[in-house]
């Protein structure tokens, strides 16, 4: 097992040496690249996609509409500090909020049975007393109303993801590992109208109208055990039981809405331990009897997936960290018997994305929902190159991560998946404040690129880097978005001169060409906050989380440390701010311009060449 103590200092000083390798690099690529060192890449505008790329980061999830712990209020008062639109200005590509768990689940005071995993952590359940059985119709959807007026206020909108069931529906709930009650509820129709009421409650506040324009998902990873479990704990019942879920939910939202409604969907893992086989589900919606309605059929409007990678893990660090954990039914059991429970290596590279997103649509095409769209409504990376939790946002808090999103992105346009809702991570301390991440100016850059067309874009030589290529719709610019991305943070590819040749180009005569970086060297305050927290003392020992999660403050064991990290908030801010790293004039002559670009590790840029008339 590789020593968290020394594990810091040796990336610091292997990202250094690839640093140095870059200067070195720089200096001497032109001496070699006519002779063919560097990777070589034709881009061919004569070609592009008939659609759009699209914005594939319109939605972030969230855990609760409060945040990821209970210590937070992300849509109550940190929404309300901030001016009416500050989100949409701030971050122009965010469009909805995906809310977890939105309809309930669990209550803090609920105590904690013999059986239960964990014990509740929010107040989810919408009563005036989520305790008292004698009373089902006590509803209270202030809380949750409050936040979808302020993620409005904000200029965004509101994905209610309707799942878990109030505990007192369920006459033996049982809190699992997700903190939130797993089992069904007692009665199907008394379920039903308080969905109902809680969408009513939401057209009470912001009109029919616009609560018609809203998305609904039922169900987050159904097939997933710990989200969803039937009394008997069979597949068989577990399965069952989720379809009448599905069925009453939608059932109880077209009641209010009419069938004119927003989208409706449902999310599974499709991949991993599944309890029961999805093929199920969507048989069900293509033609099974409605448990609600005794129709056939139920309506699919959408369909999520998740997927996630992990840096590192070292279980016996987790199960220290999280004692509660240990058993035969539970996201560390499954890791254990994954690899025998010592230390996993990195894979931070979405290795199973594209056959996961092609068995979907497979199984969607088989039963008619092949124009449905397929989204990842969750993912990220699990755990640090320490093997501990980066539970706050499930990304890394530098470039590591920037260029992962950037071969997300790349993997999306390639298998047709139509977004990534991230969890909120764009700044250090979520949406609202803190310094803002380096994946974050990364999603920047990408959302210039949403209006385009792709341009199909052809490799030579052996290259790490990658690229995709685009024309925008007036055809009077060309981007270029190159990323360099290893999936261990530890052993990092070597520095790259790219070269690109551009045919065809709609452009003619003095063009402009401008570059943005995301690096260790440009719009990321981590290498420096890595310096900083070892200068200061502050070892892995120091931290109960991951010491890669971008949230520090949800990291650290020490207050000494956390007000070091938090002194430090106004000069990071400075650091991870996005500008122009270069602007350069060439020439395109009859179509073409050719041009070389520097891609160290972990990086990312994004080039825009456009006509100066």
């Amino acid at each position: 097992m590789m020593n968290p103590s020394n594990s810091s200092h040796t990336r610091f000083f292997k990202r250094h040496l690839c640093l140095l390798g870059v200067a070195l690099c720089m200096s001497a690529a032109t001496a070699v690249l006519g002779e063919g060192a560097g990777p070589a890449f034709l881009i061919d505008a004569s070609v592009t996609e008939a659609q759009p790329i699209g914005n594939r980061f319109s939605n972030v999830s969230v855990w609760s509409f409060l945040g990821t712990s209970a210590d937070e209020k992300m849509f109550h008062e940190w929404s309300e500090a901030k001016p009416a639109g500050w989100l949409n200005k701030t971050y122009p590509w965010l469009e909805e909020i995906q809310v977890f768990i939105a309809s309930g689940g669990s209550y803090l005071e609920h105590p904690r049975q013999a059986g239960d995993t964990a014990a509740s952590e929010f107040d989810r359940d919408l009563f005036k007393d989520p305790a008292d059985r004698t009373v089902l119709d006590d509803y209270d959807f202030s809380a949750l109303v409050r936040a979808c007026h302020n993620m409005l206020r904000q200029g965004v909108k509101p994905v209610l993801k309707l799942h878990c069931v109030p505990v007192k529906y369920s006459s033996q709930p049982d809190i699992d590992w997700f903190r939130v009650n797993t089992r069904p509820p007692d009665d199907y129709e008394v379920y039903a109208d308080y969905i109902s009421a809680l969408v009513e409650s939401m057209v009470d506040a912001f009109g029919g109208p616009e609560v018609s324009t809203w998305r609904w998902y039922v169900g987050t990873e159904f097939d997933n055990k710990t989200w969803w479990e039937a009394e008997d704990e069979t597949a068989e019942s577990t399965a069952e039981e989720f379809l009448k879920l599905y069925d009453w939910s939608v059932f109880a939202v077209e009641r209010v809405l009419g069938e004119n409604c927003g989208p409706i969907g449902s999310h599974a893992m499709m991949g991993g331990r599944q309890m029961w086989d999805p093929e199920i589900f969507f048989a069900h919606c293509q033609s099974g009897r409605n448990f609600a309605t005794g129709k056939r059929g139920t309506r699919l409007d959408v369909f999520a997936i998740s997927d996630y990678d992990r840096a590192a893990v070292d279980l016996t660090s987790v199960k220290e960290s999280w004692p509660e954990l240990k058993g035969s039914g539970n996201v560390l059991a499954s890791l254990d018997r994954h690899r025998g429970g010592v230390h996993i290596r990195a894979n931070a590279n979405l290795p199973g994305f594209e056959k996961k997103a092609e068995l979907t649509r497979k199984v969607m095409e088989k039963y008619g929902f092949g124009g449905v769209p397929i989204e990842v409504s969750e993912g990220g990376m699990v755990y640090g190159t320490d093997g501990k939790w980066l539970w706050h946002g499930l990304a890394h808090g530098g470039s590591f991560d920037a260029s992962w999103t950037a071969l997300s992105f790349r993997k999306m346009l390639d298998q047709e998946v139509a977004l990534w809702s991230r969890w909120p991570i764009y700044r250090t301390s979520g949406l609202f404040s803190g310094p803002e991440l380096a994946a974050t100016n990364a999603i920047r850059l990408m959302d210039r690129m949403s209006g385009d067309r792709r341009i199909p874009v052809q490799a030579s030589g052996k290259a790490a880097s990658e690229i995709v290529a685009s024309l925008s719709s007036d055809r009077k610019t060309v981007r270029v978005l190159a990323f360099n991305h290893a999936p261990d943070l530890e052993n990092p590819n070597p520095t790259e001169t790219l070269e690109l040749d551009l045919r065809n180009v709609p452009l003619e005569g003095k063009v402009s060409v401008t570059v943005w970086r995301v690096d260790e060297d440009h719009a990321d305050f981590w290498p420096q906050w890595e310096e900083d927290r070892t200068a200061y003392g502050i070892t892995d020992a120091d931290y109960y989380q991951s010491r890669d999660q971008p949230d520090p403050a949800h990291a650290l064991l020490k207050e000494e440390h956390i007000d070091f990290w938090k002194s430090k908030d106004s000069a990071y801010s400075k650091l991870a701010e996005l500008e122009k790293a270069s602007v350069q004039f060439h020439r395109v002559e009859e179509g073409q311009l050719n041009l070389k670009l520097e891609m160290p590790c972990f990086a990312v840029a994004l080039i825009e060449i456009h006509e100066e008339r």
